[in-house]
């Protein structure tokens, strides 16, 4: 019975490929059929953005997610001690193929950075010569992959002159390095000029305070990605509890967020950036007044990539309220969690949030009126020595 239906099927096939009119009709279809899928891709790009984006985020998630487990891994075999293990890991052909400026990267330089601590804990010079040297290597312009390397050439044999005269350079030409700054500072120690150490830590602490200052930008708007979840929720809610007339509303909100140009129109105009140097005071805390749009759900704070500053403590104050932002509620990238701290540790580092409660403030008007919002936060430095200061130098 199948071998009569595909000789059916070729029949039919070959009656298409025999008539030029048939031909031509089956190839115009096929040319419409691809025009209409060119059409409505074009409309999804050009229209839908949180598709397009949502679409994006997922196929950059899907490839980084194999790589952060790894990242996990590795943490957790370094506070276990198990270096081998990392350096096994680094030496996976996926790993090794990662280069400077892929979206991974900064999690290869973040594995290699605490390898390099763990290592030199432990006096494994050899070792860590090696991976700084890989580092070097990925980015010439890696101030702290120099400095672990001049630090393990300072401990090889017939090197030490060689690595301690490399650290002092390379302090000369970068002083608000903190690890190299540390890395000098010890080797003036151990050579016996205390007071050439002290001076090293009293000069990075200084330049770096003014550094720390400088550079800092909030982002803030109103995203779709912040909004449908609740409109979500408040449209299922109804239907559960079959409230229909609230359904009803709630259904036409979710899909005028969703689809309607005007709703897209009101996002984008709603998004803004302002630059700041940072005013501090003598606990080291930070108040930034914001005239934002008053429709906005979410902020974004950049600091300035400096190593080692460190945020903590994020609050808004609005309409008389203050908020403080739980570590769960952040997002963030090129930066940690040490202790309560959001230390950089990369390249680009943000932290974001979604404004609490922007549902009652604003609703869905058109964001015509501004709101005053005062974005506070402590911010501070980890020194050579490990602690944190502030700006007026008080120890945190």
């Amino acid at each position: 019975m199948r071998m009569i239906r595909l000789t059916e099927c070729f029949k039919r096939v070959d009656l298409v490929f025999s008539s030029k009119t048939r031909l031509r009709f089956v190839g115009n279809c096929v040319l419409l059929g691809l025009a209409l899928f060119v059409s409505m891709t074009f409309m999804l790009f050009q229209y839908q953005e949180n598709i397009v984006n949502q679409i994006g985020s997922w196929i950059v998630s899907s490839y980084k997610h194999p790589y952060k487990a790894d990242q996990s891994q590795a943490e957790a075999w370094l506070r276990e001690g198990k270096t081998n293990s990392v350096i096994s890991l680094l030496n996976q052909d996926d790993w090794k193929q990662i280069q400077f400026g892929d979206r991974v990267y900064p999690l290869k330089r973040q594995i290699l950075l605490r390898l390099f601590g763990q290592l030199e804990g432990v006096e494994r010079y050899k070792d860590l010569h090696y991976w700084a040297n890989v580092l070097r290597d990925l980015d010439r312009r890696d101030v702290t992959a120099w400095a672990y390397w001049f630090e393990s050439m300072r401990h090889m044999k017939g090197r030490g002159e060689e690595g301690r005269q490399g650290l002092q350079k390379a302090w000369k030409d970068f002083p608000v390095n903190a690890k190299l700054a540390g890395f000098h500072a010890r080797a003036l120690r151990e050579s016996g000029d205390v007071d050439g150490a002290l001076a090293v830590i009293k000069e990075v602490e200084k330049r770096s305070l003014v550094v720390m200052v400088e550079g800092w930008k909030v982002e803030f708007g109103r995203h779709s990605k912040d909004l449908l979840p609740k409109y979500w929720r408040k449209f299922v809610d109804p239907l559960r509890r079959m409230e229909w007339a609230s359904a009803m509303t709630s259904g036409r909100v979710l899909w005028r967020e969703m689809f309607n140009s005007n709703a897209r129109r009101i996002r984008k105009a709603s998004r803004g950036k302002v630059e700041r140097k940072l005013t501090i005071d003598l606990d080291g805390r930070v108040t930034m007044l914001l005239q934002v749009p008053s429709n906005i759900t979410r902020l974004t704070i950049h600091p300035p990539g400096l190593f080692k500053l460190a945020v903590s403590d994020i609050g808004v104050t609005m309409l008389g309220q203050t908020h403080y932002i739980s570590p769960g509620q952040m997002r963030f990238g090129g930066m940690h969690v040490h202790k309560k701290w959001l230390e950089v540790a990369g390249v680009s580092p943000w932290v974001q949030f979604t404004l609490p409660d922007f549902e009652r403030r604003t609703g869905t008007g058109t964001g015509t009126r501004t709101l005053n919002v005062d974005l506070t936060f402590t911010v501070a430095l980890k020194t050579v020595e490990g602690e944190f200061f502030s700006y007026a130098g008080s120890r945190q």
